[in-house]
């Protein structure tokens, strides 16, 4: 199965693998965060999507609150990081939540911990996703792992930011499920 989604700022980050399917077997995964940002404008028109796949603009309630953080957290801690990014389009991208300076570097620095940790978490799950195919063994779903990554990140930035920070990053992420095309996760289970 492929994720895929579109996003009002520019990039569009893919995971491959059916590794995004409880129970089907997973491929080792390449770190959806990249070295460099990729600028891409087009999404998939809402009519060209495969089946089974969630249109934010259509649905956006139907994009697990999870996903969505997972995505928003991703990309963005990727253009704070990326060396193509000048710090003034890192500091557009971090102005456009709506936070105030305070709350904007604590976002900032957790986004960056949450971009190492993820880097580490994915270089962990595709050694051991090599490991278990080389013995025959049906390799395990990232899901767990980076849901629990994007959990913790989540927790820690309700502690640090300011109940109106929090509200706001969380109204900012709701806005963004516009922008986001997913697999859906009911038709992943069934398979």
């Amino acid at each position: 199965m492929n994720r895929h989604f579109r996003s009002s700022l520019g990039a569009c980050l893919c995971l491959v693998g059916s590794l995004f399917c409880a129970g089907a077997s997973a491929q080792a995964i390449q770190d959806p965060i990249n070295k460099s940002f990729s600028h891409q404008h087009a999404a998939p028109p809402s009519g060209n999507l495969p089946p089974g796949m969630i249109d934010g603009a259509k649905n956006p309630e139907k994009i697990p609150d999870s996903e969505a953080y997972a995505l928003f957290f991703i990309h963005t801690a990727n253009i704070l990081t990326s060396p193509q990014t000048t710090s003034t389009q890192a500091q557009a991208q971090v102005n456009r939540v709506g936070l105030l300076p305070d709350d904007e570097r604590t976002l900032v620095s957790a986004l960056k911990a949450f971009k190492a940790q993820f880097e580490s978490q994915v270089q962990l799950h595709n050694q051991a996703v090599m490991d278990a195919t080389a013995h025959g063994l049906k390799p395990t779903s990232f899901i767990p792992e980076r849901d629990a990554l994007v959990k913790a990140t989540r927790a820690l930035l309700a502690k640090e930011l300011t109940p109106a920070g929090v509200s706001t990053l969380d109204a900012h992420v709701q806005s963004e499920k516009r922008h986001m095309v997913i697999s859906d996760p009911a038709a992943l289970v069934s398979h």
